[in-house]
């Protein structure tokens, strides 16, 4: 199998962030809050969590529509960092093992 590139891996991740945070903005807008709160909209707010902690610590605190827009830029890039490290973490692993494999003293 061929090996990913660095910039294959990082568009990779960029776009595992856009459907993740796809996926968060659905549940947010099909959210009602006149019916018991679902597994999908935990799992979402487990998920907006972290990039929210980081939008807190970067923005002042407003009242408009701005706020919106910083979350969600902050989150693309926050998932698309988490990605892209994952990603690299297991490219290293895979090259760690392809490298010890051949090292080995084969009797055939």
């Amino acid at each position: 199998m061929k090996e990913m590139t660095r910039t294959t891996r990082l568009v990779l991740a960029l776009g595992i962030s856009m459907v993740l945070n796809l996926g968060l903005l659905l549940s947010a807008a099909l959210y009602d809050p006149r019916k018991p709160v679902s597994v999908l909209s935990r799992v979402a707010d487990m998920l907006t969590t972290p990039p929210g902690i980081i939008v807190g610590w970067l923005f002042p605190p407003t009242h408009s529509g701005r706020v919106m827009v910083e979350a969600v830029v902050c989150s693309m890039v926050f998932y698309a960092l988490v990605a892209w490290a994952i990603l690299e973490l297991f490219a290293h692993l895979s090259h760690r093992v392809d490298k010890d494999e051949g090292s080995q003293l084969r009797l055939d």
